[in-house]
C-alpha cells in the first residue's frame, strides 16, 4: 500500500473539547455570586459607556472560547471577564482606586472591595500565563507561572487575614510589587517574542505589546495626575480599554490568532453581505409592487401579485449569484476544491496503475486542497475513526476495496454537503480505477508469462533450427565428398588394379596407365580444393553452369566417353549451378560404375522459367523402384536444396536417363 501522511486525531470529541474552558463558567459564576450577595458600593455607579466597554471586552474574550475552545482561549476569556468586572462600574472619585488596599490595611474590607482587590492582583499572573502560551515553543517554565499564581495568593492572604500592623502593610506592599513586577515581565516577554525567529509569534507579540502599552498609559497618567492634583476623566481610561479588543480583533483577522479567522471573519462578513442583499431585495420588491399597483389602479391586487411573482422568479438566480460571489471572495478554498476535484477526475480517467491512484488520493489531493493529510487503507474492514477527518469507502460491484480518510482543511473550513457528495463521486471513480488497475496488472502478468513461454519456445526452435542446419551442412559435405573425391578415388582404384596386371606383361602400357592415375590424383586434389573453397566462402551471385559441365565431361574415365550438348553459356544462381553440376557428376559416376556402357551424354537446355539437365547412357539399366544406395538419395537431396526435381527413367537392358528440372528464379 502507498505510504500516506498522518492525520492528527483529537483526543476529545466535538463537545468534550469544551472541557478546556471550564474556568470561564466557574469564574462567571463566582463573579455573579459575589455581586448578588454583596452589591457594589454606593460611590461606584454604572454608566452607558462603562457598560458598553465591559460588554465589548466580555464579547471579545468569550467569542474565541466559544468558537475554538482551548486552554489558550480559556485564559483569554478569564482575562476579559476580570477586566470587564473591574471597569463595568465607573469610578468618579480618584481616591477610590486605592480604597481596596487601604481597606486591607485597616481591616475594613467588604466583600465587594475584596472582589475588586482579588480581580486586580490576579490580573497580572493571568496576563503572564496568557502571553507565555502564545508561541508554539514556550520559553517560560510552568513552575514560573505557577509561582506567580501562588505568590499572588499567599501575599493576598497575608494582606487580608493578618492583624493590622507591619505584617499587613508589608503584605500589601509586596503584593503591589509583585503586581507591577508581573506586568513588567509581561511586557518584557512580549518584547522578547517580537524579536524571535517565529514570524507569526513575533507579529502577534508586537500587536499585543502596543495594545497593552496604549491601554495602560491612561492609567499611569491618571495616577501621576492624582499626585499633582490633576484628575484625568475616567471616560478616557474606559475608551483606552477598547484598544486591546481592537488589537485582538486585528490579530484574529490578519494573523489568525486562536485560529478562528475562517469561522468568525468569513461568516460575519458573508452574513453581513447576505443580510444587506436580502434587505435590498425585499426593499426593491416592495418598491416594484407599489409601482405596479399604481400602474394598474383598477386592480391593485393584480399589480401586487405581478410584483410578488417577479420577485419570486428572480430570487433563485439572485441567490445563486450572491452565493457564488461570496464564495469567490470569502471562500476561495471551495473554488480551489472544485478545480482540484475536476483535475482529479481527469487524472483518474487516465490512470492504469494502482500506485498512481494511491498517490493521487494520499498525497496530491490533500496537498492541493490544503487538507491536514489523508490516509488510504486497502481491505474490507475499516480501521477506527480518525477524529474530524472525512471518511468514505471505495466500493465497486458490491466489493469494498478500501477506505479513505481526508483530514480537515488548514483553517478548519468544514466540507459542505455538496463537497462531500463530490468526494463520494470521486471515490467511486477511484474504486473503478483501482479495479481496472488490478485487471491491468493481471493482464500484464499473463502477458509476461506468455512472453516468457514464447521466448522459451523460440529459443528451443532456434536450437532445433541450428541443429537441422548443421545436419543439412554435414549431409551436403557428405554429398560433395561422395560425388567428387570418392568417385575420383574409385576411378584411381580401378586404374591402379589394371596397371598392376600390366607391369609384367606390358610395361609401356603400365607406364601410360600410371600417368593417367597421376592425372586423377591432381583432379582429386583440385576437387578437394574446390570443396574447401566452397566451405570458406559464402555462396552469392550468379555462376555459368556450362564450363562446369564441360570440365566434368572432359575428365578421364576409363572405358566411358561423355559427350556434352549445351548452349554457349547459362547463368544460374551460384548455389543452384553448383548443385546441378554435382548431380551430373553423380549420374556419370553411376554410369561408369554400374551401367557398363561405353558412351554417355550430358544435355543442358534453357526454357522460359526452367533449366533442364539430362544425363543418358546406353548401359544395362536397372529398376529404379528397387535401387538402393547413397547416389540416388544424394541427387534427390541436392535437387530439393536448389528448388529442382529429379526424374530417373530406366529399365533392365534399356539404359538410364536422369532428368533434372530446375526452376530459375525471376
Amino acid at each position: 500500500m502507498h505510504a500516506t501522511p498522518t492525520i492528527e486525531t483529537p483526543a476529545l470529541g466535538r463537545w468534550a473539547r469544551y472541557r478546556a474552558i471550564w474556568p470561564i463558567p466557574l469564574l462567571l459564576a463566582a463573579e455573579a455570586l459575589v455581586l448578588y450577595t454583596a452589591p457594589p458600593a454606593r460611590e461606584s455607579a454604572a454608566s452607558p459607556l462603562s457598560l458598553v466597554v465591559a460588554a465589548v471586552l466580555l464579547l471579545t474574550g468569550l467569542a474565541p472560547a466559544a468558537l475554538r475552545p482551548s486552554r489558550q482561549t480559556a485564559l483569554f476569556g478569564c482575562f476579559a471577564i476580570i477586566q470587564a468586572a473591574l471597569i463595568w462600574r465607573i469610578q468618579p472619585d480618584p481616591a477610590i482606586l486605592g480604597k481596596p488596599f487601604e481597606a486591607a490595611i485597616k481591616k475594613t474590607l467588604s466583600l465587594w472591595v475584596l472582589l475588586r482587590m482579588v480581580n486586580t492582583v490576579f490580573l497580572a499572573p493571568l496576563a503572564l500565563h496568557l502571553v507565555a502560551s502564545l508561541p508554539a515553543r514556550r520559553i517560560v517554565p510552568a513552575w514560573a507561572i505557577a509561582g506567580g499564581y501562588a505568590g499572588t495568593a499567599l501575599l493576598l492572604l497575608l494582606a487580608t487575614l493578618t492583624p493590622p500592623g507591619a505584617a499587613t502593610l508589608g503584605g500589601v506592599l509586596l503584593l503591589l510589587a509583585l503586581f507591577f513586577g508581573l506586568q513588567v515581565a509581561v511586557l518584557r516577554l512580549l518584547l522578547h517574542y517580537s524579536r524571535s525567529g517565529d514570524t507569526r509569534a513575533a507579529q502577534l507579540a508586537r500587536i499585543l505589546f502596543t495594545c497593552i502599552l496604549l491601554a495602560e498609559i491612561p492609567f499611569a497618567l491618571r495616577t501621576v495626575g492624582l499626585m499633582h492634583g490633576v484628575v484625568m476623566p475616567y471616560e478616557v481610561v474606559l475608551l483606552a480599554q477598547l484598544i486591546l479588543p481592537a488589537g485582538i480583533c486585528y490579530a484574529v483577522l490578519q494573523h489568525d490568532l486562536f485560529q478562528i479567522d475562517t469561522v468568525l471573519y468569513r461568516a460575519f462578513i458573508s452574513g453581513a453581505i447576505s443580510i444587506t442583499l436580502l434587505t435590498l431585495y425585499f426593499g426593491l420588491t416592495v418598491i416594484a409592487t407599489t409601482l405596479l399597483r399604481r400602474v394598474v389602479p383598477a386592480t391593485p391586487w393584480l399589480g401586487a401579485l405581478l410584483g410578488l411573482l417577479a420577485a419570486a422568479a428572480l430570487f433563485r438566480p439572485l441567490f445563486r449569484g450572491t452565493k457564488a460571489m461570496a464564495d469567490r471572495i470569502f471562500y476561495p478554498e471551495r473554488l480551489q476544491f472544485q478545480r482540484v476535484l475536476a483535475q482529479a477526475h481527469e487524472a483518474l480517467s487516465q490512470a492504469v496503475r494502482r500506485d498512481t491512484v494511491e498517490a493521487l488520493l494520499a498525497h496530491d489531493l490533500p496537498e492541493q486542497i490544503g487538507a491536514a493529510g489523508a490516509r488510504l487503507t486497502m481491505g474490507g474492514e475499516p480501521p477506527p475513526a480518525l477524529g474530524r477527518a472525512w471518511c468514505g469507502a471505495l466500493v465497486v460491484g458490491g466489493r469494498t476495496l478500501g477506505h479513505y480518510w481526508l483530514g480537515p482543511r488548514a483553517r478548519n473550513l468544514p466540507y459542505t454537503a455538496a463537497e462531500q457528495a463530490d468526494l463520494r463521486t470521486l471515490l467511486r471513480q477511484a474504486a473503478l480505477a483501482l479495479a481496472y488497475a488490478e485487471t491491468f496488472d493481471e493482464l500484464e502478468g499473463v502477458n509476461r508469462e506468455l512472453e516468457e513461454r514464447v521466448a522459451t519456445r523460440t529459443a528451443h526452435m532456434l536450437a532445433q533450427q541450428r541443429e537441422l542446419a548443421a545436419l543439412a551442412e554435414r549431409q551436403r559435405i557428405a554429398r560433395d565428398l561422395h560425388d567428387s573425391v570418392k568417385q575420383t578415388l574409385f576411378s584411381m582404384g580401378l586404374g591402379l588394379r589394371a596397371t598392376r596386371r600390366l607391369l609384367d606383361a606390358d610395361p609401356p602400357a603400365a607406364s601410360a596407365a600410371l600417368r593417367t592415375q597421376e592425372q586423377l590424383v591432381v583432379q582429386a586434389q583440385g576437387e578437394m580444393g574446390q570443396l574447401l573453397s566452397h566451405l570458406r566462402a559464402p555462396a552469392s551471385g550468379l555462376a555459368d553452369l556450362v564450363p562446369a559441365l564441360a570440365a566434368l565431361c572432359a575428365e578421364p574415365r576409363q572405358g566411358l566417353a561423355v559427350a556434352l550438348h549445351a548452349p554457349p553459356a547459362l547463368l544460374l544462381p551460384a548455389a543452384q549451378a553448383a548443385e546441378l553440376a554435382m548431380i551430373a557428376r553423380e549420374a556419370l559416376h553411376n554410369a561408369l560404375k554400374h551401367s557398363g556402357a561405353a558412351q554417355a551424354s550430358v544435355a543442358l537446355c534453357a526454357e522460359d522459367h526452367a533449366s533442364i539437365l539430362q544425363i543418358c547412357d546406353s548401359g544395362r539399366g536397372f529398376d529404379p523402384a528397387r535401387a538402393v544406395g547413397h547416389g540416388i538419395q544424394g541427387m534427390r537431396e541436392r535437387a530439393a536444396a536448389c528448388g529442382a526435381s529429379v526424374e530417373i527413367q530406366s529399365a533392365p537392358g534399356e539404359g538410364t536417363t536422369v532428368t533434372v528440372l530446375a526452376v530459375r528464379p525471376t
